[in-house]
């Protein structure tokens, strides 16, 4: 019996059997798509799943493809609607709560966050009504009287479910992110006092931008004095360091710096990602630093100032190169994307060798983006000709020629003929005082190749 106020065509138009089929086809196409492309990658569902902190990746999308598919199925069927639905409607909630944690997001990101939150939150009402409406609720107000508690509390209870299974995620996104932004990430070189200015002009020469004015300062834990300043470019930048001491342990061995809006939130986080601390907190002239170092043995240091900095974004942002072994690959990438929250972009088993100075061969390369920069994971036997494993930053450019002309202009040495592979160009190159570095012009996006 149609309401009053309802025109007969609407009522006409509801009652039609054709209409609740398209209308559950529509409501589990997304799903029908993630379970069918999840399964054709299944290497890019685990890296989704380890990278929103959902550990094992493969379980947990070995789980995501059987109920995108499994549970979507049973709707269009309208067969055990309330467990399939229900399945969904779990699914859906674990994946707002992992993914769209808008509360914990930087203001810039918190808006689509919630946006997305309400619009899972949405479609999680929707698996309901379905279930509800198979039940016979809407179409037999009689029968839905009778049935809806008894129909509703079993996706209810999966759902109930879920939130208890859920909250460690919940919990796990609800840490603050410590990442700040891209142009926080310098390079370290370390060269002799005798080559610093040397250094300095050949690489502003070579890159453009400006140095901060040099200061010598204690900069470790222990006692030491060093040149200190910082080389700011457009494509990447570069804490100098020009010892008048001996360099204490273990620094020299530390790639990189990371800013991170909180030092000791972020030790937490990094050991907590598998990473060991190697130097413990300490205070420098401006801030506090620490250096942790990743499976693999790969140092970075952490480092928070007092005073917020504020540099300007870069206009190629530049790659962080770290090669590991292969025993050890996997395990610093899912460390590392935990800690960063970051994403793989690309990963590819046959990547040209030529990258690696091995044009005859070929890798594992992963290429990983986050806010704390752009990742080339370079996965090798060790096997390596000179100089290719001594850089461990990739400065592109848009013209390569004339960078290396503007680099050699500068003393500069250039390591051998560049070398075009894949989507890029590439040369390796020495700046006086001995910093090796790889910069490569992109002549195409890179392909997410397994």
């Amino acid at each position: 019996m149609r309401p009053a106020d309802q025109p007969r065509w609407v009522a006409t138009l509801l009652a039609s059997p054709l209409l609740w089929h398209a209308a559950r086809l529509a409501l589990v196409s997304a799903y029908l798509l993630g379970g069918v492309v999840k399964l054709l990658d299944f290497a890019g569902a685990v890296a989704e799943q380890e990278a929103f902190g959902l550990r094992p990746g493969w379980l947990w999308a070995s789980l995501a493809i059987g109920i995108e598919l499994g549970g979507s199925a049973l709707v269009l069927a309208d067969r055990l609607v309330w467990l399939g639905a229900g399945a969904l409607g779990v699914l859906t909630l674990v994946a707002m709560l992992a993914a769209n944690a808008f509360w914990t997001a930087p203001a810039a990101d918190r808006w689509m966050l919630t946006n997305a939150f309400f619009e899972h939150l949405g479609l999680i009402a929707g698996f309901v009504l379905v279930a509800m409406l198979s039940s016979g609720c809407g179409r037999r107000p009689d029968i839905c009287k009778e049935t809806s508690m008894k129909q509703l509390s079993k996706p209810i209870l999966l759902l109930a479910l879920a939130a208890a299974l859920s909250s460690p995620v919940a919990a796990k996104q609800a840490k603050p992110a410590v990442a700040v932004a891209p142009q926080y990430d310098t390079t370290h070189v370390y060269v002799a006092p005798d080559d610093v200015d040397k250094f300095v002009a050949s690489f502003l020469a070579t890159f453009g931008g400006k140095s901060t004015k040099q200061v010598v300062a204690t900069v470790t834990p222990t006692p030491s004095s060093t040149t200190s300043q910082l080389l700011q470019t457009p494509v990447g930048t570069v804490s100098l360091f020009g010892f008048k001491t001996p360099i204490p342990y273990p620094f020299g061995a530390e790639r990189n710096g990371y800013l991170v809006s909180d030092i000791d939130v972020a030790i937490k986080q990094a050991r907590a990602a598998g990473a060991s601390v190697v130097v413990s907190t300490f205070p420098d002239p401006i801030g506090r630093d620490a250096v942790v170092q990743w499976p693999g043995g790969v140092n970075m240091q952490l480092y928070w100032h007092t005073t917020k900095p504020d540099y300007a974004a870069f206009e190629k942002i530049p790659e962080n190169r770290v090669y590991v072994p292969a025993d050890r690959a996997d395990a610093f990438v899912r460390s590392f994307l935990a800690f960063s929250r970051g994403k793989i972009v690309s990963e590819t088993d046959k990547a040209a060798g030529a990258e690696v100075g091995k044009p005859a061969a070929s890798i594992k390369r992963v290429r990983i983006e986050s806010a704390f920069g752009k990742m080339v994971v370079l996965v090798t036997d060790g096997h390596l000709p000179y100089p290719y494993g001594h850089e461990t930053t990739g400065y592109e450019v848009a013209d390569l020629d004339a960078t290396l002309a503007k680099a050699k202009a500068a003393g500069v040495t250039v390591l051998g003929e560049p070398v075009a592979f894949e989507d890029r160009k590439s040369a390796m190159v020495q700046f006086p005082g001995g910093y090796v570095a790889e910069i490569h012009a992109v002549t195409a996006k890179h392909a997410a190749a397994k």
